[in-house]
């Protein structure tokens, strides 16, 4: 990210020395058409209205025809949505394909818009993507997103899952994984305004997990939320220091107050 000009992108170091060394991402047009190891690139963002972020990568390891492929998602934070994109590269990641879009689409799970971003009935307001790729060589990935009711109603996300065609790219209708308890009443808030945990005073952030694949195609996707005490802290619900120990002078523990 630039903090000036807005410029930021995606970018993929590599070593053929077992990390000893790495090579350096050249953005476009310095190495033209696309540059090295960059998988996209926003130069024009002066306003700060693309942000390139939430990278994750995953590589074909299957032996079959895309062996050896790399894959890289992330989320595209536009004025009007915030969708999941995808780049691949075949040459060890050199050189990237142009993006493709990989949320998907569906009325049933993505009914709303959130918050002014997103298109209803097209699943374009998610973070957090995480992907891997299955035994027959297709893509799998799990992201969050925020247009489901009860995302409308109480800020729960909800994780999906979507499949990319490694040959055609196409993408299929997002399956559910689940809800996720991340409301505004499911957890306390810190002295810095952000959700937190009772005992603690750090950022929790989104409930993000991540997603594997085992030998027959069985996906599993983990991640974390607060649904062992859903609803228990009407917001806010603020995190309070708690009294000096007599151990050492420290402070141990924190407690939620109403």
């Amino acid at each position: 990210f630039s903090a000036t000009f807005g410029e930021n992108g995606v970018f993929v170091f590599r070593s053929f020395d077992n990390g000893a060394t790495w090579s350096r991402p050249v953005v476009p047009p310095l190495i033209p058409p696309k540059g090295r190891g960059t998988v996209v690139y926003a130069d024009q963002a002066f306003d700060f209205s693309i942000i390139h972020d939430k990278e994750y990568i995953a590589v074909d390891n299957t032996g079959g025809p895309h062996n050896g492929r790399l894959y890289v998602t992330w989320t595209k934070f536009e004025s009007t949505k915030q969708a999941i994109n995808m780049a691949y590269s075949d040459d060890n990641g050199g050189t990237f394909s142009d993006p493709i879009e990989i949320s998907g689409s569906s009325s049933a799970l993505c009914p709303t818009s959130f918050g002014g971003y997103g298109n209803t009935g097209v699943c374009d307001v998610d973070q957090f993507s995480y992907p891997t790729v299955t035994p027959n060589g297709a893509l799998a990935v799990v992201f969050e997103n925020f247009q489901s009711l009860t995302a409308a109603a109480d800020f729960r996300g909800q994780l999906l899952v979507t499949r990319v065609d490694p040959d055609s790219f196409a993408v299929s209708a997002p399956s559910k994984v689940s809800a996720v308890i991340d409301g505004l009443d499911d957890y306390p808030i810190d002295s810095d305004g952000d959700q937190t945990l009772c005992n603690s005073n750090f950022r929790l952030g989104a409930s993000t997990g991540n997603i594997a694949v085992d030998q027959n195609g069985k996906l599993y996707v983990t991640w974390f939320d607060d649904r062992a005490k859903a609803g228990q802290f009407p917001f806010p619900t603020f995190v309070a220091g708690a009294p000096p120990s007599s151990v050492s002078g420290h402070v141990h523990g924190r407690q939620c107050l109403l």
